[in-house]
């Protein structure tokens, strides 16, 4: 199903209680409470950002619809969208979560909105170019209330930001926890860093 102005309220909201209904069989409470908070602040970034909702609140409850499945099955439905992978994702299948997850929201759910679809793809390494959409399930994925490394008045501060902004800054506290943690960094995660200095006119890139 495509996601439209003239896709009718219950049908959105079928659409919605079809991925909870998957998330309590497949995933953890925790899990299930995460996706819900993404859900409700994507809802409202796209408000604000003039998206539709509704994808948002679709996208932000999908969004790691396959983030708890074992790793053989993560990479057995991320195989099936025939897009290349890298090195550090075959070593890391885990990294081929939101690939996986737009697979079974495809395939299990009835979900064909590409936008829907392309922002659960792009939510765990980003990639230059993304869709308002993407940039914001990225966004709400770090930023959802629950997460308890972030303080009230630096989330708010972050939430207030122009979009471009917000999403640069995401990335600035990913990457520092990576690095903290020894972990590497994907190459097309710096791409998006890159392009995102780019479209701010801001000189410094890795």
């Amino acid at each position: 199903m495509t996601i439209s102005k003239s896709t009718s309220y219950i049908a959105k909201i079928n659409i919605q209680k079809s991925i909870k209904k998957y998330l309590k069989h497949h995933s953890s409470p925790r899990r299930l409470s995460h996706s819900l908070q993404v859900a409700k602040l994507a809802k409202k970034l796209c408000v604000h950002y003039n998206v539709d909702p509704y994808k948002g609140a679709i996208a932000g409850l999908g969004h790691d619809i396959a983030r708890e499945l074992n790793p053989a099955m993560i990479k057995y439905f991320a195989d099936k969208d025939e897009r290349s992978v890298s090195e550090m994702e075959i070593s890391n299948p885990l990294l081929l979560h939101g690939r996986a997850g737009a697979i079974i929201l495809q395939n299990e759910i009835g979900i064909s909105d590409e936008e829907i679809l392309t922002a659960v793809r792009d939510h765990v390494l980003g990639k230059p170019g993304m869709t308002i959409l993407s940039k914001i399930i990225f966004i709400a994925d770090f930023l959802e209330p629950k997460r308890d490394f972030l303080s009230h008045e630096s989330r708010k501060g972050l939430l207030m930001l122009p979009l471009d902004k917000m999403l640069l800054q995401v990335i600035i506290m990913i990457f520092s926890f990576l690095q903290k943690n020894n972990y590497p960094i994907a190459e097309q995660s710096i791409h998006m860093y890159n392009h995102l200095k780019e479209i701010l006119n801001l000189s410094e890139k890795i």
